[in-house]
């Protein structure tokens, strides 16, 4: 996991500039970096996902590596994924290069799927059992739930918060909600695993009421 995670991060701000590069944006050079990186992210996605709904050991270890870094060799696998589902998004580098309207709407396509991806590894996650006590952390005041389940509930808080501010008839707005729906499913879903198994039993009204 401490591999396949950090090619996460390209697609995360804070992006490179797009001035001071040792080679043209607009070059079959830089085309090609764009393609490997899609590639890249679509395969350690795949891996993810794919080891996430298989292994039970990567569910355990991601778990725990939210609250022990040394999991993972100080490698913050699962934050870095909530990250990518967050904040992750179209490099700016695609729009400025060379990359036609049909390949950019390609590795659209793939990006959306690769978050995706994430989120239902995410969900499994949350959903083995044995990571209830590891999720479910009662011990640091002023976070119930502790840190995933605050995060949790502030990504429905926000996505809520944003639907009552925004102006129905306001297309814009609505369309940057829509690309939001994969963040406010993911919570959702995780903290839905989480009731299911009873581990949220005598802190659901707590959640009910932060949400």
């Amino acid at each position: 996991m401490p591999l396949l995670t950090p090619p996460l991060l390209a697609f995360s701000p804070p992006y490179p500039p797009k001035s001071g590069a040792l080679f043209e944006i607009k070059s079959n050079f830089a085309t090609g970096l764009l393609y490997a990186d899609i590639e890249v992210l679509e395969e350690c996605c795949t891996l993810i996902e794919s080891l996430s709904l298989d292994v039970e050991d990567i569910r355990l270890a991601l778990a725990r590596g939210l609250q022990f870094p040394a999991e993972h060799a100080g490698v913050p696998c699962f934050s870095t994924i909530l990250d990518f589902i967050e904040h992750g998004a179209y490099p700016p580098l695609w729009a400025s290069s060379e990359l036609s309207g049909t390949e950019r709407k390609r590795m659209k396509k793939v990006f959306d799927m690769c978050k995706a991806a994430l989120i239902k590894s995410v969900v499994e996650v949350a959903g083995e059992d044995s990571n209830e006590d590891v999720l479910w952390d009662d011990s640091e005041e002023g976070k119930p739930g502790g840190n995933f389940v605050c995060r949790m509930v502030e990504w429905i808080k926000r996505y809520v918060a944003e639907m009552d501010a925004a102006t129905l008839d306001d297309d814009t707005q609505l369309d940057s909600l829509n690309k939001r729906d994969d963040m406010v499913i993911c919570a959702s879903l995780a903290l839905g695993n989480l009731a299911r198994r009873g581990v949220l039993d005598s802190s659901i009204p707590t959640i009910n009421v932060l949400c």
